[in-house]
């Protein structure tokens, strides 16, 4: 035990480097031009399904860098949180134009538009407004990010439409 204290003492005594991360939010800038990835997001509810299965929603989705400014992500769910069967639910689309870009050495300040669609045929069930897979509507907003030195900070602003 004493060992694993001192190594662990003595990794984080070490310099890191790092980058912006946001693993659930989306930062003003965008991917660079002409590029693609994919990415995919699990959700496994500790509570059984009213059909007496684990209830799970798989969200994979292609995100694509068309240019400097404009980013898009097409993404479908497949679930079994409101069905018997695991099968499709949804289908989204979201899109971000990124209108300001201050950069400097070390710093940079930016801002971008954002619209998020989705489609699906979950039944309406639960209260909450969310675009994954639940509820079909749209969501605008805005985006500012601030880079200083290793700390970047965003915020966002939008609105949600249940349709």
């Amino acid at each position: 035990m004493k060992r694993l204290l001192v190594l662990a003492g003595f990794m984080i005594s070490l310099p890191s480097f790092s980058q912006e991360l946001y693993v659930f939010t989306e930062p003003a800038s965008n991917m660079p031009a002409h590029s693609m990835s994919l990415k995919l997001t699990s959700h496994l509810y500790t509570h059984v399904n009213s059909f007496g299965r684990l209830a799970q929603r798989y969200y994979p989705q292609a995100m694509l860098g068309l240019n400097k400014k404009i980013m898009l992500h097409l993404g479908v769910t497949f679930s079994n949180v409101h069905t018997s069967a695991f099968r499709y639910e949804s289908a989204s689309l979201y899109l971000k134009y990124r209108f300001l870009s201050n950069d400097d050495i070390h710093e940079h300040f930016r801002m971008a538009a954002f619209l998020d669609a989705s489609i699906t045929s979950a039944p309406f069930q639960f209260d909450e407004i969310g675009l994954m897979g639940d509820k079909s509507g749209i969501e605008g907003g805005l985006i500012a990010t601030q880079l200083l030195n290793r700390l970047a900070l965003s915020a966002t602003l939008s609105h949600t439409q249940v349709i």
